[in-house]
């Protein structure tokens, strides 16, 4: 619960005449406030309606939502009022803050129920009203996708590339031209050219007398030189082609060079390499299985800028073979600390994880990327860049996931403004898939700690335990009449949990990756009510070692395998700041009372898993405590209470005619017990010898007597051997005596 202020819980309680409301809008500047704009409310009565986020039952986070009628009578926010300075006041992305409150002696009071964003306002100019629509600060995280890099956790090396070692046969290639790596014959008579020139050059340097020299003939057609029969090719087999070249004239630096094996006679390519554009001599290779048995055409393409003599590209050592063995690939040592590869990017271009072509694989045992041995690999100077995983603190990783929503500058600044406690996890390997919503990897992070995140009604974020059944911080003396009554939720019972963690072994995020995940199970059999088997199954890459992912399959059985026991506490014309996460208490009428028999009541408690207001009234939904408090009633004394009743017993005074006095017992660490005024009359606690009821009675020995108001109730507990000390809010008056 919010802090009160100047207003007591006593004042608090009590239903008002009439609530006040903030609905204020951050114009960049200032807040304005829409229910006090120029001395008028143009917030709509009981328009306003919203649910406030906060820790619910499972781990996803809970956005908080809100809607509200805004009149327009005068037109001022409408976005084409000629001069209305608040023409642009309501628009999609505003920050919105709602707050409730009421009169206490004479002076408002508010407490804040929601920070948040407005979506797109509709204008409605027949009725003069603005519907407005939105969140709280989890829409910034669900409209957030992550995105390279903030989708990784790590760092990166840099590698100069070593030539693969290939296991070939015989030369194909057997021209006797200027592209030909032994004969270096002044000729390129099987060459044929469209749009360009293709002929034989002396202007050497790649290592021959001779090399082929393409040229443009005009400057809208790209020059083409091609040969229908480079060799006779068998399927099944791989080829390796390779040659040497150089773009000449610097004039043009985007032109371009392809090289492509296509079948003979239907021209369906097999292999290629393109973009080439250095502008020195250099190597270029590629490779391909040949689907069948026939001849190929080799054919080099100028592209992308081009100008009839202005530009060149020289061409040399055409070389083609089989391949007849696999390559062998130089290994990359990843640095100390690295906790295994995420991906890897030759020569500019990501490259995939894999065994089957041109991929990268990971030894773990040698710390090594290397490459597929189909793969060939040429020789290059800082052009493998390997991204790697380090170990993290998976509360960086949360600063992070909400910084990169744009609500905060940095991960020092989002660990600044979260009020978390520390699960102290260390997460080896970090990372989501591209395009994963920051809400949802903030989901997946809570799932892994078996935490709740949510914000608050100060727009505070939380991340922590999941709130159990505590010290209620409000008590009310009964619901109302119009309440929903107790109620259970049969979807939210699941007695099978399935728990998948990371793959095993490698370290990939390869979809089509047929490996093991690390998996948790737990079962506890079919439900007992109807013989169903309820299943929860999650895939979460953050769970990586099997203790782990044991223990929390066994943690999310124990927490959902019964059903839970719901009940609503409808609290009409309160601003009472009660939140999600919050313990509450009121009285239920077991039976009536008829005669002298003076009924039966009971003291329940619930902790609030949902908290809404709309119109002119709150509603909590309350997860019950699994067992009721035991409670027993005394119309005469003095009653000597025993040590089973201090295990939580509620005891009161109902039916009493004048003062019972209760004899506690000898307090011992653990104990706890509660007393309720029932009858209009007094009720005395007095505790064991010479022990005393902390910092309620100044001398040891002295009791405590309440006042003879019915509701008056106080829960004392043993903290210290021989001491009572006062739990949560005392209701009424208790005096020493």
């Amino acid at each position: 619960m919010q802090n009160l202020g100047a207003v007591t819980y006593d004042d608090l309680k009590a239903p008002v005449q009439e609530l006040l409301y903030k609905f204020e809008v951050y114009d960049g500047a200032a807040w304005i406030n829409l229910c006090a704009l120029g001395g008028l409310n143009y917030l709509i009565k009981d328009s306003l309606s919203f649910s406030s986020g906060g820790a619910g039952v499972s781990p996803d986070p809970i956005a908080g939502t809100w809607s509200a009628e805004i009149s327009n009578d005068d037109g001022i926010f409408h976005p084409r009022h000629p001069y209305s300075v608040y023409s642009s006041l309501l628009q999609c992305g505003r920050k919105v803050r709602i707050s409730v409150g009421a009169v206490y002696g004479g002076t408002d009071y508010f407490w804040p129920r929601l920070v948040g964003y407005m979506d797109a306002p509709h204008f409605d100019n027949t009725n003069r009203r603005v519907s407005l629509s939105g969140g709280d600060s989890m829409k910034a995280l669900a409209d957030t996708r992550l995105a390279s890099p903030d989708n990784f956790w790590g760092s990166s090396a840099t590698y100069s590339t070593i030539a693969s070692v290939m296991v070939l046969g015989s030369e194909m290639y057997n021209e006797a031209d200027a592209l030909e790596i032994e004969h270096d014959t002044n000729n390129v008579t099987n060459w044929v050219v469209a749009d360009g020139t293709f002929e034989s050059s002396t202007d050497g340097g790649g290592g021959s007398t001779y090399v082929g020299l393409l040229q443009p003939i005009d400057d809208t057609d790209a020059p083409v030189a091609y040969n229908d029969n480079v060799g006779n090719f068998s399927a099944g087999v791989t080829y390796v082609v390779s040659f040497k070249y150089k773009r000449t004239s610097p004039w043009t630096p985007g032109t371009k060079l392809s090289c492509y094996i296509y079948e003979s006679g239907t021209y369906t390519c097999w292999g290629s390499v393109a973009n080439l554009s250095s502008a020195t001599w250099a190597a270029a290779s590629f490779q391909f299985v040949c689907p069948k048995t026939t001849t190929a055409r080799m054919t080099f393409k100028m592209s992308a800028q081009y100008k009839a003599g202005a530009v060149d590209i020289q061409v040399d050592q055409i070389s083609i073979k089989p391949q007849t063995g696999d390559a062998i690939n130089a290994g990359y040592e990843l640095p100390a600390g690295a906790n295994g590869p995420h991906y890897a990017t030759l020569d500019g271009v990501p490259v995939s994880f894999g065994t089957t072509n041109d991929e990268w694989i990971y030894d773990e045992a040698t710390n090594l990327v290397t490459f597929s041995e189909k793969k060939i690999i040429a020789a290059g100077t800082n052009n493998l860049v390997v991204y790697y995983f380090t170990t993290q603190d998976i509360i960086d990783v949360l600063g992070d996931v909400l910084s990169s929503s744009g609500l905060y500058v940095d991960r020092a600044a989002a660990l600044a403004a979260l009020s978390y406690t520390d699960p102290d996890i260390d997460i080896q390997k970090v990372w989501f898939e591209t395009g994963t919503p920051a809400l949802a990897a903030t989901a997946k992070i809570c799932e892994r700690c078996g935490y709740r995140f949510w914000f608050d009604e100060l727009d505070v974020p939380h991340f922590q335990p999941a709130p159990t059944h505590g010290d209620p911080v409000a008590w009310f003396s009964s619901r109302t009449a119009a309440d929903g009554g107790d109620f259970q939720d049969i979807e939210e019972v699941r007695n099978s949990i399935v728990i998948e963690g990371i793959e095993r072994g490698a370290f990939s995020t390869a979809k089509d990756k047929k490996t093991s995940r690390i998996t948790g199970l737990a079962n506890d059999g079919p439900f007992s009510a109807d013989k169903l088997e309820q299943t929860y199954s999650t895939t979460n890459d953050l769970f990586q070692d099997q203790p782990t992912v044991d223990a929390m399959a066994a943690t999310l059985l124990a927490a959902f395998k019964d059903p839970k026991l719901y009940s609503d506490l409808p609290v009409p014309k309160n601003p009472i700041p009660l939140e999600r996460g919050d313990t509450v208490e009121w009285d239920i009428g077991l039976r009536p009372a008829i005669g002298s028999d003076p009924g039966l009541k009971n003291t329940v408690r619930g902790i609030i898993r949902d908290a809404s207001f709309s119109g002119d009234g709150f509603n909590y939904k309350c997860e019950m405590r699994s067992q009721a408090m035991n409670i027993a009633n005394y119309a005469t004394g003095p009653v000597t209470v025993t040590a089973e009743h201090c295990k939580g017993w509620a005891l009161t005074n109902a039916g009493a005619s004048g003062d019972v006095q209760f004899n506690l017992p000898a307090a011992v660490v653990g104990m706890e017990i509660t007393f309720y005024v029932m009858a209009a009359q007094t009720l005395t606690i007095n505790p064991n010898g010479t022990e005393r009821i902390a910092v309620l009675t100044g001398t040891n020995g002295d009791y405590l007597r309440s006042d003879a108001v019915i509701g008056s109730c106080i829960k004392l507990t043993c903290l210290v051997a021989g001491y009572w000390h006062k739990v949560g809010v005392a209701v009424g008056t208790w005096t020493e005596e």
